[in-house]
């Protein structure tokens, strides 16, 4: 989740993280992205994401998981998910 959290407010200037929750398996919370309120979270089963809570917001979430993805390419995390 940090990471994710760090490209958003390098990227797109985003606001502090709000309302979250961890639990064993799972963290999520929101955030503000060019003033619309966007859920993000990590879990077991789908790993870390990024959802619409409005309908503005759907366009934006497409264009954060373009640029996040290109910028994810970039690092190699292959030494990290090594069993």
């Amino acid at each position: 989740m940090p990471l994710l959290l760090e490209l958003l407010k390098e990227e797109f200037s985003a606001g502090h993280p709000e309302n979250e929750e961890t639990f064993v398996s799972s963290v999520s919370g929101d955030i503000e992205v060019e003033k619309v309120k966007l859920g993000y979270g990590w879990d077991d089963f789908t790993g870390v994401y990024i959802l619409s809570l409005c309908e503005q917001g759907d366009a934006l979430v497409q264009a954060l998981a373009s640029k996040i993805n290109n910028r994810l390419k970039k690092v190699n995390y292959s030494d990290f998910s090594r069993m």
